[in-house]
């Protein structure tokens, strides 16, 4: 996970220095990304009830696959039915959170997925996000305000290239500031692909 210190040697400081408007410029970058996404990117544990209708899936119709809502999935820690037995016979695709049962989805009404999901470590691309709007939130005292001035100039991969008309960041505040990233954030937003709702 990209710290403090990742933050202070991207703008040219000490990485030893204490400044708590380094820690609060991640603190704010991290929280629009994830905002943004739509979860915490970082690993996390789901548990996760799937509930669907035995009438609805006769042997015609019947799906084999069950879409997990956060994605990619690191492991699977157990599928179970609804008296908790492990359900076994499937297969996981985890960069879209795709579990596909052999002879579709097993008997009941309900299954439970425990696994965890997010990315360990953290993509460099997205790192890469992160780090130039912390250095965008530093550069306006660690915070976002919304105002009239909007970015003036950004230069991809460099956070000391961003500047502002005035030092204040942007018309609509966090979203004016992450629209130049969106190319790289919109294939990680939640809602991008198929989400179990």
């Amino acid at each position: 996970m990209i710290t403090v210190e990742d933050i202070k040697t991207a703008l040219g400081l000490d990485p030893q220095l204490v400044d708590p408007i380094a820690d609060q410029s991640l603190q704010v970058a991290l929280a629009l990304v994830w905002s943004y996404i739509g979860f915490n990117l970082t690993e996390t544990t789901v548990t996760r009830e799937y509930e669907y209708t035995p009438d609805y899936h006769d042997q015609a119709s019947r799906r084999n696959f069950v879409h997990l809502p956060l994605w990619p999935v690191i492991q699977v820690l157990s599928i179970t039915d609804e008296n908790l037995v492990p359900i076994t016979g499937w297969r996981l695709s985890k960069e879209t959170g795709r579990v596909d049962f052999q002879g579709g989805l097993p008997s009941g009404e309900h299954l439970l997925f425990q696994y965890n999901a997010g990315y360990s470590p953290l993509p460099d691309d997205l790192e890469m996000v992160i780090t130039n709007l912390a250095g965008a939130v530093y550069n306006n005292g660690g915070t976002i305000q919304a105002s009239a001035n909007p970015l003036k100039s950004l230069t991809m991969f460099d956070a000391m290239s961003m500047s502002f008309d005035t030092g204040v960041v942007t018309s609509t505040g966090a979203s004016a500031l992450l629209e130049p990233w969106g190319f790289v954030l919109n294939k990680y937003r939640v809602n991008a692909g198929p989400v179990l709702k």
